[in-house]
């Protein structure tokens, strides 16, 4: 382990959970799950942690990707998400975790998290509303937003 965090110790003694803390980002540990997982893949959760009020440093933050997607290219867009959009998200500088969420009535909707806000605009600009990332798929709009609370 690289470092504890302030993840729970007793989990991470029972060999349940490994906790690493993001070099130069306090405020966010993340917990690989070691077990539990077919063919023992582990996958990446993060848990942010922020800072008490007034205090200095980075915040998670996510982007908010809004799109229309065409009904009669349902799949090429989900086969176009998976080759294409997510491997080169998740690439991305300051990168911590991504969420797309199947499209109702031609609505998607994906949310992604950030080391800071500067990562977050950072990666925003890098799409451009009324863009095609993929075939059947356009964009109409990008929020960014601090993440003010996670269970």
């Amino acid at each position: 382990m690289l470092g504890l965090g302030r993840a729970p110790v007793e989990l991470v003694q029972r060999g349940v959970i490994d906790a690493i803390t993001h070099e130069g980002v306090d405020d966010v540990t993340y917990i690989l799950k070691l077990s539990h997982y077919p063919g023992g893949a582990p996958r990446r959760y993060v848990r942010p942690w922020w800072r008490s009020e007034g205090s200095e440093g980075s915040r998670v933050h996510a982007n908010v990707v809004f799109v229309n997607v065409d009904a009669t290219q349902a799949d090429p867009a989900r086969r176009g998400l998976h080759d294409q959009v997510i491997p080169r998200v998740s690439q991305t500088s300051g990168f911590v975790a991504g969420y797309w969420l199947e499209p109702l009535d031609g609505k998607g909707i994906s949310v992604t998290l950030w080391e800071s806000e500067e990562a977050a605009r950072e990666a925003a600009g890098l799409i451009h509303p009324a863009s095609s990332p993929t075939t059947g798929v356009k964009v109409d709009r990008i929020e960014t937003r601090e993440v003010i609370g996670q269970a």
